[in-house]
């Protein structure tokens, strides 16, 4: 992929699937959690129950109070089916939507549990905190709705339910909608600055992940470009005709080609890494070899260049190479190596002998030769 094509690709449309999957993670998370707390509010709405009016006497007859009941049958009713969408089909608006209005009407249910005291209306503010972890204003809309309902229909019809006493004032239940509007007022505005927060967070995050598709593309370009130009230059070094080595500034050998391991006999040339040149080469021919001599202590202003030498390949036998040799330099111009070269004119020089002796032949002849 080219780097305009990469440059086709809206950030936008990255950024608004990051982050719808970044907003949705945090709502599943949100609606796990409530399903535990809705589960312990249960028991706790049952506890508060059993503690502040587990009987009531009618006559002779021991009855168990509609608190009780309305703790056991309610709490159940505001539970189950919220958790069963909490764990079917997390993450969705219509669950949170559901959520939000069992976890309001336990607020009420609670409230109505202990008579109306004051202290039991914070949960409502605690309820409408919790709810701002979904992250999703429209949240607030059934909530906000269901105890502000709630608070009415009770003050018109059992007031003591909701504030305790039996004749409250009539913008009593107004006055306590009030404040729970201005609550999910604040909220709702940090909310709001969440999602901006968690958008910004979804677009550098889409950039990033732009710049390391392009960097990966381009890395992996590079790479197969100097993969290709490795093998051909391991092609040349393979065709060659010509025995080739390099060795680092200590003298060991780093590597080879096929010529110079087969006319050593090695079996491959990673046999020859790690080796010497006394490893490889009889002593006598190192004593009297200037190639093997500027190897080992390579001077980086000199370079051999055509220099006939002997040396015993593997059969034993004397063979007359052309050598050369240049040191080698790393990016900051350091000596750290030497690379060298020999071919095998062992033919060649017979053939110049053989035909340098039949030229004086024929050159000291004293007899008249014709050549047809």
């Amino acid at each position: 992929m080219s780097d305009n094509e990469l440059e086709t690709i809206s950030p936008h449309k990255s950024a608004d699937t990051l982050f719808a999957e970044h907003l949705q993670s945090r709502q599943i998370n949100a609606d796990r959690a409530l399903s535990i707390v809705l589960a312990l509010q249960w028991l706790f709405a049952i506890g508060c129950a059993l503690w502040i009016s587990p009987y009531t006497w009618i006559g002779s007859q021991k009855l168990v109070h509609l608190h009780v009941w309305s703790a056991i049958i309610g709490g159940a009713l505001l539970t189950v089916f919220p958790v069963f969408l909490a764990i079917n089909f997390p993450g969705q608006r219509m669950t949170r939507m559901i959520m939000a209005m069992a976890q309001m009407q336990f607020s009420a249910l609670l409230i109505h549990l202990m008579g109306g005291r004051i202290e039991s209306h914070f949960h409502i503010f605690g309820s409408l905190a919790f709810l701002a972890f979904y992250k999703d204003p429209w949240v607030f809309l059934p909530a906000v709705s269901v105890v502000s309902l709630d608070h009415f229909i009770r003050s018109l019809f059992w007031p003591e339910s909701v504030f305790g006493i039996f004749s409250p004032s009539p913008l009593r239940a107004l006055e306590h909608a009030g404040w729970v509007v201005f609550e999910t007022t604040f909220l709702v505005l940090g909310v709001r600055q969440n999602r901006r927060s968690l958008w910004e967070l979804a677009k550098l995050q889409s950039s990033l992940t732009q710049q390391r598709d392009l960097l990966e593309q381009r890395v992996h370009s590079r790479t197969s470009e100097i993969e290709q130009q490795r093998r051909i230059l391991d092609t040349i070094l393979q065709r060659i005709p010509a025995a080739v080595f390099w060795r680092d500034k200590e003298g060991t050998f780093m590597g080879c080609n096929e010529m110079f391991s087969d006319f050593f006999g090695l079996k491959s040339p990673d046999e020859i890494i790690g080796k010497r040149m006394n490893d490889i080469i009889p002593s006598n021919d190192q004593t009297m070899n200037r190639l093997s001599s500027f190897c080992d202590s390579p001077d980086e202003n000199v370079e051999l260049v055509n220099i006939e030498e002997t040396l015993h390949n593997i059969a034993g036998e004397y063979r007359t190479v052309l050598a050369g040799a240049t040191s080698l330099h790393d990016h900051e111009d350091n000596c750290f190596g030497t690379l060298g070269s020999f071919l095998d004119i062992t033919t060649l020089k017979n053939a110049e002998s053989r035909a340098k002796s039949l030229a004086n032949l024929i050159q000291d002849s004293p007899n008249e030769l014709y050549i047809f």
